[in-house]
């Protein structure tokens, strides 16, 4: 398998899910500042040019989710993506949620605001929406985590790093993030399986930071 990542992105959350099933893989490093994600090469790959994307011997999986999914299922003793029914579609439910409205729309809004209007006037006022946006999902964050050690209480599962990278993000844009103690404590304990150290230390970043 073949990881594609940029440093501190979305694709953190597979690169990790990667190092916890132990499975060979390679992790190909793009440098957005530098455009590489809109290489001839690249694009071949994934037309959208976004990452993660991950080539396997079916070819590429896009998607955040189905990319974390898809690299569940390779070891399902693990229980990265529970067997239980109401279990797994909490994982997934949370998961769609932070990729697509967290990620997608409030920390979009702040990162790639000429995504959601043309107009340069306009682009200020979309970041500060996503600013708001960010700070309120952060509480719901918080909430989801709750008296728990994972997301779903004892049970380490896919939902888990990305949870970590969104409290990244939010360090990153400036949001004060010390009421939020909980999530604090999630990224700390996530910080320090050896999974999560392997994949920092590759992308060279810091979970708090």
């Amino acid at each position: 398998m073949k990881l594609f990542y940029a440093p501190g992105a979305c694709s953190l959350a597979p690169h990790i899910l990667l190092e916890e099933i132990g499975r060979p893989f390679e992790a190909v490093r793009l440098d957005f500042a530098a455009g590489e994600q809109r290489t001839a090469d690249y694009l071949a790959l994934d037309p959208r040019g976004r990452v993660p994307l991950l080539v396997t011997a079916h070819g590429p999986l896009r998607e955040n989710v189905a990319i974390s999914a898809y690299i569940a299922g390779l070891e399902p003793g693990l229980g990265l993506l529970p067997q239980d029914e109401w279990a797994r579609a909490q994982v997934l439910a949370a998961f769609v949620w932070m990729s697509g409205t967290v990620h997608g729309q409030a920390f979009a809004s702040w990162f790639r605001a000429a995504r959601f209007t043309d107009d340069p006037a306009a682009q200020e006022t979309v970041k500060a929406k996503g600013r708001a946006d960010a700070l309120a999902h952060l509480a719901e964050l918080e909430a989801m985590l709750q008296d728990k050690t994972w997301f779903v209480g004892d049970q380490f599962t896919i939902a888990d790093p990305m949870f970590l990278v969104l409290r990244r993000w939010a360090i990153r844009i400036g949001l004060d993030v010390s009421p939020f103690a909980a999530l604090a404590a999630h990224s700390q304990r996530l910080a320090e399986r050896p999974s999560t150290m392997r994949a920092m230390a590759r992308e060279g970043i810091r979970f708090d930071a």
